[in-house]
């Protein structure tokens, strides 16, 4: 006979909590606060197979983003005493999605992004990366942290 009086009552405090919660949606931050150049504080590959994970920039390599306002980029990285590569191509914001288009490739890497402040932070792009130094590539995600240099 209690339980029959004690679920009108959680059915009650259960509308009451869903009606208080504001919507958890996630957008991503407008174009022009995105624009700009950024430094990487972070390029990390983390692979989905393991735990095996590398941060370029802790091991002294460096990265720069340019998002530009024409929509195109330019994602420069020089791991530690490697070579510079340098990916240009066209970028795209969207919900919460900051996607990477290579030029003249058919594919692209889509990131979570989150703005706060000057740190952009761009996570769970899929990726590939040699863990293991083996010249095989491994399944991983993609995640990069930069901080502002120009708007």
């Amino acid at each position: 006979m209690a339980a029959k009086r004690l679920l009108p009552a959680a059915l009650l405090l259960l509308a009451v909590f869903v009606l208080s919660c504001g919507s958890s949606e996630i957008t991503a931050p407008p174009k022009d606060e995105i624009t700009g150049t950024w430094n990487a504080t972070k390029v990390e590959y983390a692979a989905t197979g393991s735990s095996a994970r590398v941060d370029l920039v802790s091991a002294g390599g460096t990265a720069t983003l340019a998002l530009r306002a024409d929509s195109t980029f330019q994602y420069s990285v020089t791991p530690a005493g490697g070579a510079p590569a340098v990916i240009n191509g066209r970028w795209l914001v969207g919900t919460d999605i900051l996607t990477l288009t290579p030029s003249g490739s058919p594919w692209s890497w889509a990131w979570s992004v989150t703005l706060a402040a000057d740190t952009l932070r761009l996570t769970g792009a899929n990726a590939e990366y040699d863990f293991d130094s083996d010249t095989v590539m491994e399944a991983a995600k993609w995640n990069l942290a930069f901080v502002r240099t120009t708007r």
